[in-house]
């Protein structure tokens, strides 16, 4: 039986960001293959070092780490990661085995397709949910640099991959401006964790305040200063804040008396989100939905966002600003706030 080997750089047992190559490696080894993980020892959302891994077939690659997730010391550490990438796969890599790996960072598809050349015999199937150089919030100078050194690495790597996987709809745009070949790609959009729910009592009420909370990391792609400085001062409602990141010492200055309430486990989110009212949705250049939009609808909340397209993704009547903002107001009629109704609306969609 063949091996595969997973590649993500950010993503691992011991982050708290989303588990979706996790529970795909997971997964492939209970189903009896032979399987490695790539990762790091950093913590892309805390910016910090990690323990080592206790289990032997996670390979911890390291990196010097870096603060910003638009600095150089990023791109310095994706280069370093990649390059130690391409030998520990050189090592491990035997005839017909399949290399999984994430989009982005970018240097990642390129190197396992490299492998491609020296090991014509083993397979490179490519993950994407997020595209470089397009998700990149900066502008001038840096972002048409950026975008050209993506956009060759994007060309060189998705042309040898033997498999394509995008989770939106809007990324076979972005395949086609490369010259992907259409039978090796598979649209499979990206679901909820349904099981934060189903754990929670079908008889809970939920305690619904007027709360505005946002979830997930504070940076550059999802900046909520987005949403308008003046729309989070001047708000009359509480603003909860859960999760960390580069801006938090901004959001701190504009915001002090926002509820900061850092990481939380993903049941703890849940909890947190019964008692909310409204999700904020920032979205900053040409970044993706993220995962966090399951968490707001799955918990009955309303959403407000900036972007007059994701608002009208998301909506099914007419989109209008809400009054003395530059924002998007979008109710919620797919889940209600019972946790019963919610669960039982969206598994029959």
């Amino acid at each position: 039986m063949k091996s595969v080997h997973v590649v993500n750089m950010a993503e691992n047992s011991r982050t708290r960001r989303a588990q979706r190559h996790v529970v795909l490696f997971n997964k492939l080894r209970s189903l009896g293959f032979t399987s490695w993980y790539y990762t790091s020892r950093f913590d892309h959302a805390s910016k910090r070092s990690l323990s080592p891994s206790s289990e032997d077939f996670e390979v911890d690659i390291w990196i010097p780490g870096y603060r910003s997730h638009t600095g150089i010391m990023r791109m310095i550490s994706n280069c370093i990661f990649a390059v130690q990438l391409y030998f520990c796969l050189s090592k491990r890599v035997s005839s017909g085995d399949l290399v999984i790996v994430s989009s982005i960072p970018t240097e990642l598809p390129f190197v396992a397709t490299l492998l491609k050349v020296f090991r014509k015999d083993i397979e490179v199937a490519i993950d994407v949910r997020d595209i470089w150089p397009d998700s990149f919030p900066g502008q001038g100078v840096k972002k048409s640099v950026f975008s050209f050194y993506c956009n060759v690495l994007n060309k060189l790597s998705f042309r040898k991959s033997d498999y394509i996987v995008y989770v939106n709809r809007d990324f076979k745009k972005f395949l086609n401006s490369l010259g992907v070949q259409e039978n090796k790609s598979k649209y499979i959009p990206l679901g909820a964790d349904l099981s934060r729910w189903s754990k929670s009592s079908s008889n809970e009420v939920s305690k619904v305040s007027s709360r505005f909370v946002y979830v997930g990391n504070f940076n550059k792609q999802f900046d909520l200063t987005a949403l308008g400085e003046s729309f989070l001062k001047d708000n009359e409602h509480e603003l909860v804040f859960i999760g960390d990141g580069e801006l938090a010492e901004k959001y701190h200055g504009i915001v002090p008396n926002a509820n900061f309430m850092g990481y939380l486990k993903p049941e703890e989110v849940v909890a947190e989100l019964k008692e909310c009212k409204v999700g904020l949705l920032p979205i900053t250049g040409k970044a993706t939905l993220p995962n966090k939009i399951y968490d707001y609808i799955l918990s009955g909340l309303d959403i407000l966002t900036n972007s007059e397209e994701v608002a009208r993704a998301l909506s099914l009547v007419p989109v209008e600003r809400l009054e003395g903002t530059s924002c998007y107001y979008i109710r919620n009629i797919v889940c209600d706030r019972s946790l019963s109704s919610t669960m039982s609306k969206f598994l029959k969609i």
